[in-house]
């Protein structure tokens, strides 16, 4: 819940999460506490998710950014669609909109700072305000994808991450020509 104000408004916002949580416990059978998180509402200019890695094509040498205006809830909810870039160490891929390139940049360092204190690929959800980047929330990315690569010689095998079905080999002998061609 955000930009709740006072104290009796917080209380209720509190009990409101609590019944949530206890209506999701009961209908999943689960036991256990439940931990709520008071923080102060970032008043954001701009507001996104910035990944470590690529998750469309996992390329671990950029920073993805999804950026909108003002706070980014309808952004990570999937209610809007705000501005895609990839960041390269001082390029920058995409239309930024209203984003400013040096904040583009500088939300792409916290990230990377942020990967390299936990040592894999983050998901950083982020806010700018006044000119200064804060960080919301970072979790790992559970799920890269894996480049494919072709076997040398006559080694045929699966690629299940890519081709869950079966593959035949004149389906595999197509790729390995298609992957000629690039």
């Amino acid at each position: 819940m955000l930009d709740v104000r006072g104290v009796d408004a917080t209380l209720d916002a509190v009990r409101h999460c609590l019944s949530a949580s206890a209506q999701a416990q009961r209908s999943l059978d689960e036991r256990g506490g439940v931990a709520i998180v008071l923080q102060r509402l970032v008043a954001a200019d701009h507001a996104g998710v910035a990944f470590t890695a690529d998750p469309i094509s996992g390329e671990r040498e950029v920073v993805r950014l999804a950026a909108t205006e003002g706070l980014g809830e309808a952004l990570v909810q999937g209610e809007v669609i705000g501005s895609d870039v990839t960041l390269r160490t001082d390029t920058i891929d995409g239309d930024l909109a209203t984003l400013p390139a040096e904040a583009a940049h500088s939300v792409a360092e916290v990230a990377r700072r942020i990967e390299a204190s936990f040592g894999r690929p983050q998901d950083v959800e982020w806010a700018v305000a006044d000119g200064l980047v804060h960080v919301l929330q970072a979790r790992p990315i559970t799920v890269l994808p894996v480049e494919p690569r072709l076997p040398e010689g006559n080694n045929w095998q699966k690629d299940v991450a890519h081709y869950p079905e079966p593959l035949t080999p004149f389906g595999y002998s197509l790729i390995a020509a298609c992957a000629e061609q690039v």
